[in-house]
């Protein structure tokens, strides 16, 4: 091998099947089915026995190999992100329907505020709190992104109007 090539092995757990075409990968768990095409250059991978193999220069092949760790993870117990609702005066309202999240009655808003649901993503209300869950941990971490910035108090001073949703610390 070359000065600057790296090569990494992933252990792949029983319960796990994984399908490798190319830098297609397919793996199927107890969760569901994770499918992901990755583009990058220089990195080879390929699936030996119960082992994924990934070869090439060493920033793409340790970010490659975070991705397939993730999506191990991910199809085996699934992501969660914790968020909450908080409000002082008007009672945050939240409905998912139709594909969207609707946010009703924000900041005493007439009309709600929507957010496009992201496929795979789960959102489980227990107010306050929200649970965002799904088996790829971007899609999971985009969907509390998204409700986050919905919610963002803008043109107001925010150390006064602390409204909005919030990714929970307890």
């Amino acid at each position: 091998m070359k000065k600057d090539v790296v090569q990494v092995e992933i252990e792949i757990p029983s319960d796990v099947n994984v399908e490798v075409n190319g830098l297609d990968v397919k793996m199927t768990g107890p969760k569901g089915t994770l499918e992901k095409r990755f583009k990058m250059f220089d990195v080879e991978l390929n699936k030996e026995d119960n082992k994924l193999i990934v070869k090439g220069k060493k920033m793409m092949v340790h970010t490659l190999a975070a991705h397939l760790h993730n999506m191990i993870h991910g199809v085996r117990e699934g992501f969660e992100k914790k968020m909450k609702m908080v409000y002082s005066h008007f009672p945050i309202n939240l409905e998912i329907k139709d594909g969207y999240v609707y946010i009703k009655n924000f900041m005493g808003e007439k009309y709600p505020r929507k957010v496009r649901m992201i496929p795979g993503v789960e959102i489980d209300i227990k107010a306050p709190y929200l649970y965002i869950r799904g088996m790829d941990k971007e899609a999971v971490g985009q969907m509390a992104a998204s409700l986050r910035s919905a919610t963002k108090i803008r043109k107001l001073d925010n150390r006064v109007f602390q409204d909005g949703i919030y990714y929970a610390i307890d």
